[in-house]
């Protein structure tokens, strides 16, 4: 067709898209930090996940000092860990001791008195 590449009039309704801001942190910025965070915790042994339900908690016979040395290793040696955080590492440790003391202490699904595997 002759008109085929003509792009569609704006729509007065519709704002503007803003311009793309690559340092503007995004909801996936958080999704990224969270994950990492998770990932420190496993790593390091101090999270956990219950072998017969899936569920991750922290294990209170654990190190924290491994959780938060991995984190600033993490930090010093991987440039797209420290522009997630700003280079900040006391914006990792604050979040990671922040994630650490919510979660559980034992699988909340296995019965009382039993430690997960």
């Amino acid at each position: 067709m002759l008109f085929e590449n003509i792009p569609p009039a704006p729509d007065p309704q519709r704002p503007p898209l803003a311009p793309y801001d690559p340092t503007d942190p995004g909801p996936q910025d958080e999704g990224r930090r969270e994950a990492l965070l998770l990932a420190i915790g496993l790593r390091s042994r101090v999270l956990r996940m219950c072998s017969r339900h899936t569920r991750i908690y922290c294990d209170a016979r654990a190190d924290l000092g491994a959780a938060f040395s991995l984190a600033l290793a993490e930090v010093r040696s991987r440039p797209a860990v420290a522009r997630l955080f700003d280079g900040d590492e006391h914006a990792l440790l604050d979040r990671l001791s922040a994630k650490l003391g919510a979660a559980c202490i034992s699988c909340p699904d296995c019965e009382p008195g039993r430690r997960p595997d």
